[in-house]
């Protein structure tokens, strides 16, 4: 079903008002249908909330962490939703981390998927200073170049990339490259957070999109969660492998 705020969402509420909640956020270039491999299985366990983050799909509004998350909050009043457990991949990832992270009473649990640690003094997202020097020239690449660079960049083989290309092909690239740079800007200036609830971090083995691997160990065990590699993925595990990304989800929840 449709629900309606500022921001349009989608949600299933057919475990009724004692069912666990879900919040399933995408990352970046792509939109929330990227999760409709997961969602039969999802749906007869839990009830489950589906949106376009700012700037992707349909949600037009600009991007920044903050916004992000008020707007799973606002979704959460709406539909009185009073916990939920959040998946995130990617830069959903990190919103999933600044909804733990300001609405921490409102969290039961955090699932991350190829996504960039929270605290910028601990994973040196200063070094993405570059972003500045090369956006005016990435946003003047013509949309299908860039969108082949991207799932190129993005995915471990030929399966996921027809997956990914078509997804990352219908956003528009400004605004994708915009919410990166925004992305990595917030990163660099937030602390590290203390949660009080589990966190598990799931990274693609052939994930080579900065020292990732490496930075959601040390968060793993900074926050005495789990750390799970995930053989033959790229940075979109949940194109590459959708059925070993939803194995993996379903052994964390209840």
């Amino acid at each position: 079903m449709y629900g309606s705020t500022t921001v349009p969402y989608w949600y299933s509420d057919a475990k009724g008002p004692d069912g666990k909640w879900l919040v399933l956020l995408h990352g970046l270039g792509v939109d929330s249908s990227v999760w409709e491999p997961f969602l039969e299985e999802l749906i007869s366990r839990y009830n489950v909330v589906l949106l376009d983050l700012p700037g992707h799909g349909d949600n037009r509004s600009p991007f920044s962490l903050d916004s992000a998350a008020k707007q799973v909050i606002t979704i959460m009043a709406q539909r009185n939703i009073g916990v939920i457990t959040v998946v995130g991949h990617c830069i959903g990832g990190c919103v999933a981390q600044a909804f733990a992270s300001t609405y921490s009473e409102h969290c039961r649990e955090l699932i991350l998927i190829d996504t960039f640690p929270l605290g910028g003094e601990q994973y040196h997202y200063a070094s993405f200073k570059w972003l500045s020097a090369v956006s005016p020239l990435m946003i003047a690449v013509p949309s299908p170049v860039f969108s082949g660079v991207l799932t190129g960049l993005f995915s471990a083989g030929s399966t996921g990339r027809h997956a990914l290309y078509p997804q990352i092909r219908q956003q528009k690239v400004s605004p994708v490259f915009k919410v990166f740079k925004k992305t990595m800007q917030a990163m660099s200036k937030l602390p590290t957070p203390v949660y009080y609830f589990p966190a598990h971090y799931l990274v693609g083995s052939r994930d080579h999109l900065i020292p990732i691997k490496k930075w959601n160990q040390q968060a793993a065990k900074l926050h005495d969660g789990t750390y799970t590699v995930l053989k033959g993925c790229g940075h979109y595990s949940v194109t590459d492998d959708p059925a070993r990304v939803l194995t993996e989800i379903l052994r964390f929840l209840p």
